[in-house]
């Protein structure tokens, strides 16, 4: 099968959309399915070999590269002859590969990542109701001209639906882990050794440092964590000196550790030298960090809503918490004395969100939405 996969970010951006395409563009890859990925031009010295990359310009606020500029990427897609699209995304990206499909005659899949609904108001000039009130006509439009439609969890559809967005067809897929990689018995001593946190009780936060991760609730959280307990935050993001700044206001600098950004290969070793995860984020479409948390065996703290609800049962698996610095606090020091058994039910979760089974899920819904552009 020869897919056509429309992205709205790519390398060098990291972050979990990114993660999750990679994860899906590789193994379909293994499986000998042909990807054409068709992304925004970082530009030059940034480029990867075997991506289209279409121009755009850097926008500083958001961090991302947007692919305004006309483009050949039609007769990209025209000349693979691919059998699907894919759009990974619902930016700009969308709108070329919903008007490719259409020309080329060719289906179209839409996976949805990001409920971008809750933070648009962050980075748009206009006023807040007015930038949320587009955003949801956008969307309830763009999910009306895909063919199939995917959410990641029950609770990104219900929210779909619930604001009037009604896909002709929407399944639910989530983004696989890779249960390989992020594994009980890493070795992460050497994380320790490098912070001199080697006796230390250890929480790691992994995700872009941005507005909608709530940090800040993080933050005032630990200063109500015992003086042997250190957080440790994995990544980088436009408001990181913001949140150093915080740190330090909150005289946190002995118990926090910014790692900046950390290699593909390093990152399970990170996991390794925690004993807890936690996320302060309310706009999680599904996590894939705390998912890759479960998988390395780690007990998870996350706030009670969204896509937490669909896969952390409550004291078995993991803990959930109302977003306040006082819930936060609570729910991490409860991971940090959980019984083996959390760390084995969420061990357990994780294998049922493995990338095998992801990918079979997606592989069938391509071949129905072939069949479907047939009939």
């Amino acid at each position: 099968m020869k897919i056509a996969m429309l992205v709205d970010s790519h390398y060098p951006n990291k972050d979990g959309v990114v993660d999750a395409i990679d994860l899906l563009r590789g193994e379909l890859a293994k499986r000998g399915h042909q990807v054409l990925l068709i992304a925004p031009d970082p530009g030059k010295g940034k480029r990867m070999d075997g991506v289209h990359y279409i121009p755009a310009m850097r926008v500083d606020a958001i961090g991302y590269f947007l692919p305004i500029f006309p483009s050949d990427s039609i007769f990209e897609i025209k000349d693979a002859d691919v059998d699907v699209i894919n759009i990974q995304g619902f930016g700009f990206m969308a709108v070329r590969g919903i008007a490719t499909g259409k020309l080329l005659k060719k289906p179209v899949v839409l996976s949805f990542h990001t409920p971008v609904w809750d933070f648009v108001a962050d980075y748009s000039p206009l006023p807040a109701d007015i930038s949320v009130n587009f955003t949801w006509t956008y969307f309830r439009r763009l999910f009306k001209w895909a063919d199939l439609s995917v959410a990641q969890t029950p609770s990104i559809a219900k929210e779909l639906f619930d604001n009037g967005v009604k896909p002709d067809d929407i399944r639910i897929i989530p983004t696989g882990i890779d249960t390989e990689t992020f594994r009980p018995g890493n070795d992460g001593t050497v994380i320790r050794e490098r912070h001199n946190i080697v006796n230390k009780k250890v929480i790691i936060h992994v995700g872009r440092l941005s507005p909608e991760k709530q940090m800040d609730v993080l933050l005032n959280a630990f200063t109500k964590m015992d003086d042997d307990t250190v957080l440790m935050i994995v990544g980088r993001g436009a408001l990181e000196k913001e949140l150093k700044d915080l740190t330090a206001s909150l005289g946190l600098n002995d118990k926090v550790i910014f790692t900046g950004f950390v290699p593909d290969e390093e990152l399970p070793l990170h996991y390794a030298a925690a004993d807890a995860a936690v996320s302060s984020s309310v706009y999680e479409a599904q996590c894939l960090a705390i998912m890759n948390a479960m998988a390395a065996g780690l007990p998870v703290a996350c706030t009670n809503g969204r896509a937490f609800v669909d896969f952390i049962r409550d004291g078995e698996n993991g803990y959930l918490y109302e977003p306040s610095p006082e819930g936060c606090a609570e729910a991490m020091k409860k991971c940090l004395s959980a019984p083996d058994t959390m760390r084995t039910d969420a061990r357990r979760t994780a294998e049922e969100y493995s990338i095998p089974r992801s990918v079979d899920a997606y592989i069938s819904l391509y071949e129905e939405a072939i069949a479907k552009k047939k009939r």
